[in-house]
């Protein structure tokens, strides 16, 4: 019963990557259909991505509604990589199509593995974050989206024009990063500094690409 609802997910958003808007067209109907023509005027002729790994998890399903989720990581023309979660509904009338997807946050579930984060992986973490905060210091905003993935790196970009009037900080120090939670791909850390002198904690969504550690959320806490 899953593999008519997994199919087209995965036609839609390989077409979705690969800026096929026919055969985007042909799988989306409703918001989703909208949503897909505002982003297709909107990108205009910027490069098809590339897929590297798709997960896609077929959440409950009839023979006429499905609902998914969705791991896609991709490939971008300037050489980075970025990993978007989603939320699709499917409808199946004369065939599965895609009616609504929504940009998520990552959707973590289960019991902790933390023996599989290596002192290697607590470094290169604290290293990511650390040449984040750098590039937010120094006003570099648009490299600072590239530590970034998914929703995050789409809500950063969005205000990145706003967040470059001043530095969000100017100094910062004493990096301490202590993993709370570990499954697959995903490690979220209690990450303590000081920012311009202030102490700061936060928990950081760390996942690992196929080129390293991005920041997938960041949360004050």
């Amino acid at each position: 019963m899953y593999k008519g609802p997994a199919e087209a997910a995965e036609t839609f958003i390989t077409a979705l990557a690969e800026q096929d808007w026919k055969k985007v067209e042909k799988t989306s109907s409703g918001r989703a259909l909208y949503t897909i023509n505002t982003r297709k005027e909107q990108v205009g002729s910027l490069y098809a991505a590339k897929i590297v790994d798709l997960q896609i998890n077929v959440m409950a399903t009839s023979k006429r509604w499905a609902s998914a989720q969705v791991i896609v990581e991709t490939a971008l023309s300037d050489g980075d990589v970025d990993v978007s979660w989603y939320d699709l509904m499917l409808r199946n009338e004369n065939g599965w199509k895609v009616y609504r997807v929504a940009s998520v946050l990552p959707v973590l579930n289960g019991t902790p593995n933390l023996k599989g984060v290596s002192k290697v992986d607590v470094q290169k973490i604290q290293e990511v974050f650390s040449d984040y905060l750098t590039c937010l210091a120094q006003n570099r905003y648009m490299e600072a989206g590239r530590y970034l993935v998914g929703l995050s790196r789409q809500q950063f970009e969005a205000g990145k024009d706003a967040l470059a009037a001043s530095p969000v900080i100017k100094t910062f120090e004493g990096i301490a990063v202590e993993p709370v939670w570990h499954k697959d791909n995903m490690v979220i850390s209690k990450v303590s500094y000081k920012a311009d002198s202030r102490p700061v904690s936060v928990m950081v969504w760390m996942y690992n690409t196929s080129v390293g550690w991005k920041i997938a959320n960041v949360e004050t806490i």
